[in-house]
């Protein structure tokens, strides 16, 4: 296949499956409290990259040479997805 009509197709293929993703959790959310299912969303997508990973059989893929830089951006985006949830109120929880 052309590489370019190869990368249309990636690009087309990544949209819907962002589409299908994004309002399956925004449905889902109406059963269950935003943390459980942003949970499950990175869970099931870890699961996928690993998959990929493994296929490939290099786990050097994984493998970081900056391994203080990772743990600074886990913290970020664990901070910031904090933040963002405590300021719109999404940690309330079902009594």
């Amino acid at each position: 296949m052309n590489p370019r009509l190869q990368g249309i197709v990636l690009m087309l293929a990544s949209m819907a499956v962002f589409t299908v993703l994004d309002s399956t959790a925004k449905y889902v959310m109406l059963a269950l409290p935003p943390p459980v299912v942003v949970f499950f969303r990175f869970f099931f997508a870890l699961m996928v990259a690993m998959a990929f990973i493994a296929k490939a059989g290099e786990l050097s893929l994984v493998a970081s040479r900056h391994l203080g830089l990772q743990i600074a951006r886990g913290v970020m985006l664990t901070s910031s997805a904090n933040a963002a949830a405590r300021r719109c109120g999404a940690w309330r929880y079902p009594v």
